[in-house]
């Protein structure tokens, strides 16, 4: 899915909206929220910014609620390059954890990071400081 498309897609709709609009786009395959997840990892990787990453390290775990289960995924940042992956054995600097119609909101631009944790629908643990720079670390559509 297109950034542009995620946009609209999210843009101005409840949690049951964006998971009907899922659906309705569903082709039945097996595992399409891991598909999906797989594809706004890989999407934030190449929306990723080194220069405003500039010296900086960090394995950022993401923990994602889904209506099949819970799905992780981390972000490897180093040497100015952004590496998604399933792989969540590595120990995280920062936690991220929202729900999937939260997380397509943020990586689409319909939600800010801070109103986000400030609502409650994020929650962070690890590097707090870290944590609010993230959001300037990875081009946002529109």
């Amino acid at each position: 899915m297109e950034p542009v498309e995620l946009a609209k897609l999210v843009n101005g709709k409840s949690d049951d909206q964006i998971y009907s609009a899922l659906a309705a786009s569903s082709t039945g395959a097996p595992h399409e929220l891991e598909d999906l997840i797989d594809q706004v990892a890989s999407g934030m990787a190449a929306a990723f910014d080194p220069s405003a990453a500039t010296g900086q390290s960090a394995v950022i775990q993401y923990d994602i609620t889904t209506p099949e289960g819970p799905h992780s995924f981390q972000l490897w940042v180093k040497d100015g390059t952004c590496t998604p992956t399933r792989d969540c054995d590595a120990k995280p600097r920062v936690y991220l954890s929202l729900s999937l119609p939260n997380l397509l909101r943020l990586v689409s631009g319909n939600l800010s990071g801070q109103a986000a944790y400030f609502s409650g629908a994020l929650r962070m643990g690890g590097d707090f400081v870290l944590s609010m720079q993230l959001e300037s670390w990875f081009k946002r559509p529109g």
